[in-house]
């Protein structure tokens, strides 16, 4: 049979016409006038033809379990954002407008907290995004699950790294929310056909395992201040604890319990809190010190591995005469920087929970008491050499505002920085 370029059409939509579904069949019929027509349009020639097979073929030997390029080359031309428009315009719900989850989309990434680094490795200039999420009526969402991943400095992201399987640059760890104050209110909750009813006491605890959970919460009356804390999967892991257990192991050990009051998580909770309203010279020291803490008494009392006597013996031992000197040290060497203790501990050679605790039994005051002091003594130096302003101090003394640091300072010193500076120059 000869065909001319439009009777070649009508030959195929004829073979076309006995499908059962009428859907697919529109959809179909509608693909091939399209690429007949654009053919005819551009007058395509043989070699163009085998140019674009041949980079079909390379997209979809691209293609992996977790890396889909086909749907990277539908956001290229546009028709992913086309098809996510035209839901859009007939959807009946009235918020935001949909987006596209893209090719490079995993449903297995870690949850984290907020402020927390979604990279593991990359070193690059850090940015720090905030937010509410809202409904329609314009009311803040509980419990509203943010999903990001973003590329590395290189341009990748982890699914294009090596063979795909290590998740870095992305974030979805274990929950618990402390009543800060006591309340008349009573709390139920229900997971996992567990219904648990309690009055919200101060120092009430709830305990969320990490991993996917239905939960149903209910107040009878408002609960004024409760803090939820999110300790991801590093802090349970061998640099932070020092036992032998693997991370991910470690941290989804956590059971699943009824409220509870423990004394130790208490008070851990209400010193973030504390510090939350008050900063100090050590606020990051401090919360990392708490949140390992956290992390090793959720081990040792509230998981399904066994207690680590080592974790208890270490923790009591304090720092050799030579370790204790490389850390001062570092601190004195580093105090106008992002000083942690992941760092520190890394300079003494320990985990981080046995270096707090040894740091403390050395030296007579926590991590970031010390720092704290050290870096009000050198505000005082910075101050009397007058040729910086009180927010360039503040800044470089890693204070999140001056105002902070004028706080810190009065508390540490009993006068602000202005004054302290003032009266030096007089003398």
């Amino acid at each position: 049979m000869t065909y001319t370029p439009l009777s070649v059409t009508v030959a195929v939509l004829t073979q076309m016409g006995s499908a059962t579904d009428k859907r697919l069949e529109s959809i179909l019929e509608s693909a091939v006038r399209h690429f007949h027509d654009f053919a005819r349009e551009v007058n395509l020639a043989l070699v163009e033809w085998l140019k674009a097979i041949e980079f079909f073929t390379r997209v979809g030997k691209t293609c992996t379990q977790t890396r889909q390029e086909f749907i990277l080359l539908s956001d290229i031309v546009g028709l992913s954002t086309l098809v996510n428009t035209l839901h859009d315009a007939t959807a009946t719900e009235k918020a935001t407008s949909g987006s596209l989850l893209r090719p490079f989309f995993r449903e297995d990434a870690p949850q984290l907290p907020p402020g927390e680094q979604i990279s593991k490795d990359d070193k690059s200039e850090e940015i720090l995004l905030w937010g509410t999420v809202r409904s329609a009526a314009g009311e803040a969402l509980p419990n509203a699950k943010l999903m990001v991943w973003q590329t590395s400095s290189s341009g990748h992201y982890d699914l294009q790294e090596g063979d795909g399987s290590a998740i870095d640059s992305r974030g979805s760890g274990a929950e618990i929310c402390v009543a800060i104050s006591s309340s008349n209110s009573l709390v139920t909750r229900s997971t996992g056909g567990v219904v648990d009813r309690t009055i919200a006491e101060r120092g009430t605890i709830w305990l969320s395992p990490p991993g996917p959970k239905e939960c149903l919460f209910d107040v009878s009356a408002p609960v004024p201040q409760v803090l939820h804390i999110y300790l991801p999967s590093q802090h349970f892991s061998a640099d932070s604890l020092g036992i032998d257990a693997d991370a991910a192991a470690a941290h989804t050990s956590l059971r699943y319990e009824r409220s509870f009051q423990d004394p130790l998580v208490a008070e851990i909770a209400f010193a973030i809190v504390s510090e939350m309203r008050t900063q100090t010279a050590g606020s990051s020291l401090l919360a990392e010190t708490l949140a390992v803490s956290l992390a090793a008494r959720l081990v040792h009392s509230h998981s399904g591995l066994s207690p680590n006597k080592d974790l208890e013996q270490l923790s009591h031992q304090g720092l050799d005469r030579r370790r204790l000197t490389r850390v001062r040290e570092y601190i004195a060497a580093n105090l106008e920087g992002d000083l942690t203790i992941a760092q520190l501990a890394k300079v003494a050679c320990l985990s981080r929970f046995h270096f707090a605790r040894a740091f403390k039994t050395a030296v007579g005051q926590p991590p970031h008491q010390y720092v704290s002091a050290r870096r009000l003594e050198r505000a005082k130096e910075m101050l009397m050499r007058g040729n910086q302003s009180l927010l360039d101090i503040a800044i470089a003394l890693n204070f999140s505002s001056q105002a902070n640091f004028t706080r810190a300072f009065r508390v540490g010193t009993g006068m602000t920085p202005g004054q302290f500076r003032r009266d030096f120059a007089r003398c």
